[in-house]
């Protein structure tokens, strides 16, 4: 098990970027720096059971082995299912963290769920960018978006565009479709991607619905017309096309370590929700998993499977949110 503690060098740190292949993993090297050291108050014991996707299982894995290592005797559960249901249905009890991977619900964000009476707080905890892809025979370079004039990505004027030459005029006189590719309509990712396409009328883009991620780029690299939304934490597909975003005249690449910083405007937020008691605490046990996943290492962890950590602000916010003075 390796154990990620503050005394990790900054060259570790940078090999650590390399291994994974993906370029976008912090805003910026700095924010490597924001998070202080998870230090653990006292030896703990309990249970944690955590529920999140399949594609999150991975990161909840990494934040058990990490806490595990400074607390061995706590025992974890990981249980994957649709986080897209409201919290309380999924948390139970005072000692399950759900990992959500979609905008909060009012009843995510810290309201009582009325058929469990459960009182739930959620804070975030990090990003992860998408990326747009294509066949690699598209001949468009760039997904051009200025928000002011067109509502949508893919739109064409107010509604969204049926074929690519209508988003960039290109030599080849054969019209080209558009398809596009989401994954399962019970991933929370299906939800961000069928908002990021509907137009102002309110119609909603024909999706075509894929089990996996290897699934829906495999639908795509067949398919001349194909588009997919991406992970960036996945890493750099090789089957496809990635495209650069062209947000009012700047083009982003979402694979830049720069991406977050420079406004790419495509990422999902991260967020851990569990249940509080009357006094709107957590259990002891899962504030200090919490501190821990807000701590440079889980930050770190989570660098290390693809997702971009929190800035410096973004910490800062969580802390008041939490009512902690000072991450420990």
């Amino acid at each position: 098990m390796v154990r990620i503690r503050r005394r990790l060098l900054f060259s570790v740190i940078a090999l650590m970027f390399a291994f994974h292949n993906t370029a976008a993993r912090a805003d910026d090297d700095d924010s490597l720096t924001f998070a202080a050291p998870y230090v653990p108050e006292s030896p703990l014991s309990g249970e944690i059971r955590i529920v999140c996707t399949e594609a999150m299982q991975h990161l909840a894995v990494l934040w058990h082995r990490g806490f595990l290592s400074f607390h061995p005797d706590v025992d974890f559960g990981i249980e994957c299912k649709s986080t897209m249901e409201p919290v309380g249905t999924t948390a139970p009890s005072k000692n399950v963290v759900r990992l959500i991977g979609h905008q909060l619900s009012d009843r995510d964000v810290g309201q009582s769920d009325g058929e469990t009476r459960i009182e739930t707080r959620a804070c975030l905890v990090g990003q992860e960018l998408l990326a747009a892809v294509v066949h690699p025979d598209n001949p468009i370079m760039s997904l051009k978006w200025e928000p002011d004039d067109q509502p949508r990505i893919l739109s064409q004027g107010s509604t969204m565009a049926t074929a690519w030459g209508q988003l960039s005029p290109s030599q080849n006189s054969e019209p080209i479709a558009i398809s596009l590719y989401g994954p399962d309509p019970s991933q929370a990712k299906y939800a961000f991607v069928e908002r990021l396409l509907t137009d102002r009328s309110g119609t909603k883009p024909a999706m075509i619905a894929n089990r996996s991620s290897q699934e829906m780029l495999s639908a795509v690299g067949s398919d001349l017309g194909g588009i997919a939304f991406h992970s960036v934490a996945r890493g750099r597909p090789t089957e496809v096309k990635v495209l650069p975003l062209t947000v009012n005249g700047t083009t982003l690449d979402p694979f830049s370590p720069h991406a977050v910083a420079a406004g790419y405007p495509l990422f999902r937020p991260v967020h851990v929700a569990a249940a509080v008691d009357d006094s709107g605490a957590f259990d002891p046990l899962i504030d200090q998993f919490i501190r821990y996943v807000l701590s440079r290492d889980g930050q770190l962890d989570l660098i290390k499977d693809g997702y971009f950590p929190l800035s410096q602000e973004q910490l800062h916010r969580q802390e008041i949110k939490l009512g902690w003075e000072v991450l420990k």
